[in-house]
């Protein structure tokens, strides 16, 4: 059975025809009265017009109550499609416009130093494999007071230590890998790098021989965003600073001199590299000046993770050898731990 409904027009339809028959009655009864009691017609008249009117009057004001109740609150609480309406109109304000800033906290220099000097190194310098001259690497280590683990020239013990990381499974902090002896670093050995590097290490690497590794360093240069171009041939060779401003140029040592030059080795002395179009590639020390895009030497790169050195340190006197690595080592450090 359908639910009872309201329809306002039939209501208010009833309630004409309600008052009409109860003035009906009224009248039939005051007739009557007039009858029996013998008023005059024209007073009973007044009187039921006056009746009506009062009753009519009354009908208004309550019609009207039940009409102000039921209206008012749908002009003070919107519908869901006027607010859903007025949601998809309104305008975007300014905060929502401004993009979210994040504040990077620098670290102390005190927390930054206490980082670097616990840091977890691992050092290969083939030059320990002759006893003619001095490691500058080992030298630049100690004079920053670093801790280390010394592969020396020990080939073995460097792919070990590439593979498995720290002593406790941990990625290096940083890997220093100086090939400047003849016998070089090649081959399978740049897939162990790029292994270390993918595990979060940072790096740096002296080569001088690329161009008879290229197939199998390739990998490892297009990350870094650069390619073989040429090598370097007879000594000495000028090379300059491309970027005087950069943190390897300046921290902890400043005014390098790049022209403090030896010839230790001779005819194959490295390589010259220019920047490829993938990559982050720096070119910071070169063959020529101004040039910061090929005839490199000196590069950073990879989120300032890797630096590579395509030039043999010993053909740097110990002064500069010995404070350009600390650069590099420092760099790298600073670079690391302050993200």
């Amino acid at each position: 059975m359908e639910p009872l409904r309201s329809y306002p027009n039939f209501n208010k339809q009833l309630r004409a025809v309600s008052l009409i028959s109860i003035g009906i009655l009224i009248t039939f009864a005051l007739f009557g009265c007039s009858f029996s009691l013998g008023e005059s017609s024209d007073i009973k008249e007044t009187q039921i017009s006056l009746f009506i009117e009062s009753t009519l009057l009354a009908e208004q004001k309550t019609e009207l109550a039940i009409s102000s109740q039921s209206t008012q609150p749908a002009q003070q609480q919107p519908t869901v499609t006027q607010q859903v309406q007025t949601t998809t109109n309104a305008e975007p304000t300014q905060a929502t416009l401004q993009p979210i800033q994040v504040e990077v906290t620098p670290l102390p220099p005190e927390e930054l130093d206490s980082r670097i000097q616990s840091a977890k190194l691992l050092l290969y310098e083939d030059m320990a494999n002759r006893t003619d001259t001095i490691r500058y690497i080992k030298a630049a280590l100690d004079r920053m007071g670093l801790d280390y683990k010394d592969d020396g020239g020990a080939i073995g013990w460097l792919k070990n230590d590439l593979l498995t990381g720290t002593p406790d499974g941990q990625p290096w902090d940083l890997i220093i890998i100086s090939a400047e002896e003849r016998s070089n670093v090649r081959g399978e050995f740049f897939n162990y790098i790029i292994q270390a590097l993918d595990q979060g290490s940072s790096m740096i690497i002296e080569t001088w021989i690329l161009e008879r590794s290229y197939s199998d360093a390739s990998a490892l240069l297009s990350r870094c965003g650069v390619e073989f171009q040429a090598n370097l041939s007879g000594t000495p060779l000028r090379m300059f600073i491309l970027d005087p401003e950069n943190p390897v140029m300046k921290e902890p040592n400043n005014n390098l001199n790049l022209s403090d030059l030896e010839s230790f080795w001779s005819g194959d002395i490295g390589d010259q590299m220019k920047k490829a179009t993938d990559g982050d590639a720096k070119l910071l020390v070169g063959l020529k000046p101004g040039e910061v895009n090929s005839s490199g030497t000196i590069i950073v790169c990879m989120d300032n993770r890797l630096i590579l050195q395509t030039y043999s340190t010993h053909n740097f006197g110990r002064k500069t050898a010995e404070a350009l690595w600390e650069n590099y080592i420092y760099y790298l450090l600073k670079s690391r731990f302050s993200q």
